[in-house]
């Protein structure tokens, strides 16, 4: 997978960003998707993601054609835990791009998710700040 703005694999650019501070990635199985997540990452039992309510829900949704609410929780706990903002970022990228790849194998369904989920990291990354 290659991250289009840099052109280069999008997972060296997250491990080099988390390796600087000296967190290392696992695999882990959250809502019966496998993401990749800090080690020591524990979801929320809350089954909200991100802003979670009112307009935010509406043009942010978990949901949108591929469930991300996986990719959502490790985001967020990410966030939560003072992370590094480009590494949670890319990796809330990675992970729901992964998803994608893991629930479809059609080359058309993979196309629209990995839109979907650009344009979802677009907003994400640009307004995300506001909800840390």
């Amino acid at each position: 997978m290659i991250y289009p703005l840099a052109g280069r694999t999008l997972l060296s650019d997250i491990e080099g960003i988390l390796g600087r501070r000296n967190i290392t990635l696992s695999q882990h199985r959250v809502c019966g998707a496998s993401v990749l997540a800090p080690i020591g990452f524990k979801p929320k039992a809350s089954s909200k993601c991100g802003p979670g309510h009112g307009l935010m829900e509406l043009l942010v949704p978990d949901k949108l054609y591929f469930n991300r609410t996986a990719a959502c929780k490790v985001h967020d706990f990410m966030y939560e835990q003072k992370m590094s903002r480009d590494a949670s970022d890319l990796l809330f990228l990675y992970n729901m791009n992964w998803i994608v790849e893991q629930k479809s194998k059609r080359r058309l369904a993979n196309n629209i998710g990995h839109t979907v989920n650009k344009i979802y990291y677009f907003f994400v990354h640009k307004f995300g700040g506001y909800f840390r």
